[in-house]
């Protein structure tokens, strides 16, 4: 993007878009972070806010030890009972299958 501009192969925001196969509201915020903050700002990565997951780290590595167990679970639909029973969390059976 900044190459384009500096070396004059695109004019104006809308030639810059075209090129780069993006809309010209993105080329307008990506070039005012790019003034507030250079390329370090232009290339930070930022956190979204999002639904936060009900699967904390900590159960996460429980559940890892349970499943390197050589007796684990018989089946995906076990998971999610076991869950409930050992961290009191509640999983559909598609988020538990989204997992593996």
């Amino acid at each position: 993007m900044i190459y384009c501009l500096k070396t004059n192969q695109v004019l104006t925001r809308a030639e810059l878009a075209k090129v780069l196969g993006r809309h010209e509201s993105t080329i307008t915020r990506w070039l005012t972070l790019y003034r507030a903050g250079g390329l370090k700002k232009l290339l930070e990565v930022k956190n979204v806010p999002g639904k936060t997951s009900k699967i904390s780290p900590e159960i996460l590595a429980g559940l890892q030890a349970k499943l390197s167990e050589t007796i684990g679970f018989n089946s995906l639909g076990e998971i999610p009972k076991w869950l409930i029973e050992k961290y009191q969390v509640q999983l559909a059976d598609k988020t538990v299958h989204k997992i593996f």
